[in-house]
């Protein structure tokens, strides 16, 4: 009995032993890795892309203003010439889902009387913005048309952009990628080394970059709806993205 009982304690140390030194070598041979990985040289590029379209899409703001000496004159009013440009722009192929009301105010009305040093109510102002979307870029000026024959005046930014922007997006990230690529090729080849692999990237960000156009109606159409629609030209439509890139070498 005391034979069999100091043999089996004997093996149980034995693979206590033998286990502690394979972990040890596990555990050496990770920390061997880290190590060589932490000590890899590393080279910091930052990569530019830019991709450039055409407008195939145009955002534009028309707001109605009107003041009258009564507050529920003022509102009425307006209301009623927004209705008739929300329906005088269907009729010309806008579609309901892509008008959107974006402002709506009444403000007191105040003027100075410097004979008196004081400021006095004389009225209120009705206000009503309307966002307008549209696909087709020859439609621009025959919008603004209708507006200001329907009582628009004043007109915001037109907004060029592209309808498929995730697209163009992705295409600029791949130009930088490979523009930061490039550049550390570049830059390490001079030295006879090259990229083993990417460590880190951060995307900066992207900047698209929209023509834009601020116009006001001309004498001859505001309000009287006999001017000729204006001719508006987009410009090119471009997005860029910068990303900044950590490669091993």
């Amino acid at each position: 009995m005391k034979k069999t009982t100091i043999m089996t304690i004997g093996i149980v140390i034995g693979s206590l032993i033998i286990g502690s030194i394979a972990a040890f070598g596990v555990a050496g041979a990770k920390d061997t890795q880290d190590v060589q990985e932490e000590n890899k040289n590393t080279i910091f590029v930052t990569g530019v892309g830019t991709v450039t379209a055409k407008p195939d899409k145009f955002i534009i703001d028309l707001t109605i203003t009107t003041t009258d000496k009564s507050a529920r004159q003022a509102q009425q009013q307006n209301d009623s010439k927004a209705n008739a440009l929300i329906e005088a722009l269907k009729k010309i192929g806008c579609k309901e889902d892509d008008l959107e009301t974006t402002g709506y105010y009444l403000n007191p009305v105040y003027k100075y009387f410097p004979e008196d040093n004081e400021s006095r109510l004389v009225g209120y102002q009705a206000s009503y913005t309307l966002k307008v979307t549209a696909y087709d870029l020859k439609k621009i000026g025959e919008i603004i048309d209708k507006g200001t024959e329907n009582g628009v005046n004043q007109i915001g930014s037109i907004n060029y952009t592209v309808k498929n922007e995730a697209d163009f997006y992705a295409e600029a990230l791949k130009t930088a990628m490979r523009d930061a690529k490039s550049k550390a090729d570049t830059a390490l080849g001079e030295y006879s080394l090259k990229v083993l692999s990417v460590k880190n990237i951060n995307i900066a960000g992207y900047q698209p970059y929209i023509t834009n156009k601020s116009m006001s109606p001309s004498e001859d159409s505001r309000g009287g709806g006999g001017g000729v629609a204006p001719n508006i030209i987009s410009g090119n439509y471009s997005i860029t993205v910068n990303v900044n890139v950590e490669f091993n070498y």
